[in-house]
């Protein structure tokens, strides 16, 4: 990716979108919490579509910071809409089988993705890397101990999706923060 200067109007609307995309990520971790008052819906349905709601909200992301931020918004929502289809694919099959493969794809996917925005600012030589490391390291971990605890027929899916969802945006908003900090 080129080496783009951003103005400070440009890098303060790029973080308001990042930030408010982890508030509706933490959002839509919380929204997990609730199924017992969503009957109408299992907790696969409600994970798949969490995920098309996050596809969504990535897929905004990228069209309003896409100068900005190139690809990388863009390359989540495509992770979003394949685990989504992927997992709705094969909804009928053992559900926490399927939940815990999609998962994995999907973790690999964005572990993928979180390592070409480290590479990225290791090029630029922002300190913020050692922030996204760490976020990296943990969201590893949090999708190990989600995909082995579903895999191993935990009752209730919901709170485990729940919580590895609002990590995962709270993660996300540390990243921000530290790409606000340490931004050059």
């Amino acid at each position: 990716m080129k080496n783009i200067k951003l103005t400070k109007n440009e890098l303060k609307t790029k973080n308001i979108v990042l930030f408010i995309t982890s508030i509706l990520t933490i959002l839509l971790g919380v929204s997990f919490f609730f199924n017992d008052y969503i009957t109408f819906f299992d907790g696969c349905e409600i994970f798949y579509i969490v995920m098309l709601l996050y596809f969504g909200l990535e897929f905004t992301n990228y069209l309003l910071t896409r100068a900005l931020t190139g690809m990388n918004s863009l390359y989540i929502a495509l992770a979003n809409i394949i685990a989504c289809f992927s997992g709705i694919k094969y909804m009928n099959e053992q559900s926490n089988m399927v939940i815990s493969i999609t998962l994995i794809g999907w973790m690999i996917i964005m572990v993928i993705i979180k390592l070409i925005r480290i590479e990225d600012l290791r090029n630029k030589n922002n300190y913020s890397i050692f922030i996204n490391i760490f976020s990296l390291s943990l969201f590893i971990l949090l999708g190990f101990l989600t995909i082995t605890n579903i895999y191993m027929e935990i009752t209730n899916i919901c709170l485990m999706l729940g919580f590895f969802f609002t990590v995962n945006g709270i993660l996300n908003m540390i990243e921000t923060f530290g790409n606000i900090k340490f931004c050059k």
